[in-house]
């Protein structure tokens, strides 16, 4: 069984592979890992599947059964997504105004991140997130970025991650931050 150090260790060397990516091609394709003694296999997906619900379900069905079959000890995901920075004010609507949290989750699941934002529940920006699981864990690392080359290097947290978040099959253990273990 991985230790959490082991785990959060192929968190940040694929992230620092994502971010030599970044600034070499100033993009980058997400990626699946499968990891299984000192081998790691690559695949690599279009992102235009991280748009479809469908696809995202054929896909991570697609690698729930790899992960199974191949008795993987851990799988990394590498994707980039949208994230909402909230002022200290909205983070107290969220938490304490049940009307004001409903329809930002509504405008969240339904219209998007950037609807959210647009409507004023707070200020997009984008990151690559870094998912590593393990049936006992799973490291969630997201770093904030814009494609144009500009990296804040700042890292903050998925901390309501929703999604197809189990691809080596049901967590068995925690979900961890970066800085928890």
């Amino acid at each position: 069984m991985m230790t959490v150090e082991e785990l959060q260790k192929y968190a940040k060397d694929t992230l620092d592979e994502v971010k030599t990516q970044l600034v070499a091609d100033n993009d980058f394709f997400p990626q699946i890992y499968m990891v299984k003694g000192d081998t790691l296999s690559l695949f690599a997906f279009d992102p235009d599947w991280m748009n479809s619900g469908l696809a995202k379900s054929a896909l991570f069905g697609a690698v729930k059964r790899m992960a199974k079959e191949t008795q993987a000890e851990a799988v990394i995901c590498v994707t980039d997504g949208w994230g909402i920075k909230h002022s200290s004010e909205q983070e107290k609507r969220l938490r304490e105004d049940e009307d004001y949290r409903a329809e930002y989750q509504r405008i969240a699941d339904e219209e998007g991140l950037p609807e959210a934002a647009a409507a004023g529940f707070g200020e997009l920006w984008e990151a690559i997130i870094v998912t590593v699981q393990s049936p006992l864990y799973q490291i969630l690392m997201t770093q904030n970025y814009q494609r144009k080359g500009k990296d804040d290097k700042t890292f903050s947290h998925w901390g309501e991650f929703k999604g197809l978040n189990t691809n080596i099959g049901k967590l068995k253990g925690r979900i961890l931050f970066f800085d928890e273990a």
